[in-house]
Parts: C-alpha cells; structure tokens; sequence
C-alpha cells in the first residue's frame, strides 16, 4: 500500500497536481490498510501526500534507528507545506522485542484495597516510558526544525483505548484477538481484572501522555516550539 500510495504521488506531481504536498511519518493511524480507512486515505483527496508510515512502528525504529521521514523530508524539500508525526501508541500499549506487553511491564500490579486507577499508573516504569516518549518526540522536531525552521509539525494524541474482553463488549476485530494489548495484559499480568478500574488506569494513562505532547506544541497549546500543531 505504501508502495502504491507512492506511486500516485510521484503520478500527480508528474502531472503537475495543485494540491498542498506533505510528507507523514507513524504508525497505524497512518498506516492500516487493509480492515479501514486510516488517516492518509482521508486526506489523500485534499492533498498529496508522500507517507513513510508503517503499522505497528515505534518511536525508537522512526527516530532513533532509521530517521526514514528525514530522507522524505530532504526528497521532497522546496514543495513540502506540513510534516506529520503519529507516535507513541505502540510504544506504551504494544509488545517489547521478546513479545511482553510494555502496558503490563509498566503498570503496577493489583492489591486489594488499591480502588484508585492513579496507583496503579504511579509507577517508575509510566514515568520512564512517558519520559522517554516525550524525549524522541523533542529529539524528532529538533531535527525537522534545524532543517526546515519554517515547517509546521502536526502531531495527534489520543482518545480513551477501551480494553477489551469486559462484559457485553460486542467488537470482534479481525487483525487481534478482542483482549490482545489491553484487557488481556492488564487481567492476565497484573491480576487487574475490573473492566471499569482498567478503563480508569488507561484514560489517566492517556491524558498523561496527551499533555506531554501538549507542552510540545506551542503552536496551539503554549508549547515550546511555535512551530508544532
């Protein structure tokens, strides 16, 4: 998909399309093609996008070990009008390089008594993670900017993951099994096995991690770099 995606972007510039170009750079959200229609295949009609998205990609691979959208960035330098950045999800609710949940690794396990989704979210390994995603997310825009000062970078946070396997859930997703990076970390790993206290621990989860990015984004959020949306 990405290949043809390419394809056509080369085609309309070839043809001399008016569209915006931008280039994006994510995981899943850019980047699902099979089951949905992800993000690129909505905005693909408004602008012409070049995509080096992939599903299920980390921030560590993106920034750290391949660097892949600065080489889109300089390709395409001179025309681009955005770049855009999704990250962050897999790297709090996806599968270390042995296959365990870093969800589970993270989050404190259950004791009796404990009621308050923040306990379980007060932990080293939350803390550790969010810092680190918070880091390459900074390391990310230093890059683009020293380059490109006058680039806007769209970023995205995101909505309360609902953990599967809880009574009545009625979704049946053919890519995973109901309760793979949620629910059945969170029950089978750290015994925590009240749908609604796992809701609790993932929306605090969440909001943590969307005003980490929040104070990034100074150009609608007060953030430290004017330039990220």
């Amino acid at each position: 998909l990405r290949i043809r995606r390419q394809n056509e972007f080369n085609r309309r510039i070839a043809d001399a399309d008016t569209r915006p170009v931008i280039v994006s750079e994510g995981d899943s959200w850019f980047h699902f093609p099979i089951f949905l229609d992800d993000t690129i295949k909505h905005l693909f009609n408004t602008y012409n996008v070049w995509t080096v998205a992939a599903a299920g990609d980390t921030l560590d691979n993106m920034v750290i070990g391949n660097a892949e959208f600065m080489r889109a960035l300089r390709e395409h330098r001179g025309r681009i009008q955005a770049f855009l950045f999704s990250a962050g999800g897999n790297d709090v609710l996806g599968e270390d390089a042995s296959g365990r949940s870093i969800l589970a690794s993270m989050i404190n396990e259950f004791q009796e008594g404990k009621d308050d989704a923040a306990w379980y979210v007060e932990s080293r390994g939350v803390s550790e993670k969010l810092a680190f995603v918070e880091d390459v997310y900074r390391r990310m825009i230093t890059a683009v900017t020293q380059e490109f000062p006058n680039l806007p970078i769209l970023i995205h946070g995101y909505d309360y993951a609902i953990p599967g396997g809880g009574a009545g859930d009625t979704r049946r997703p053919k890519w995973a099994a109901q309760d793979k990076w949620i629910g059945g970390p969170l029950t089978r790993e750290r015994k925590i096995k009240s749908h609604k206290l796992q809701r609790d621990i993932i929306r605090l989860l969440i909001d943590e991690l969307n005003r980490r990015l929040m104070r990034l984004a100074g150009g609608n959020h007060g953030g430290m770099f004017t330039n990220v949306w």
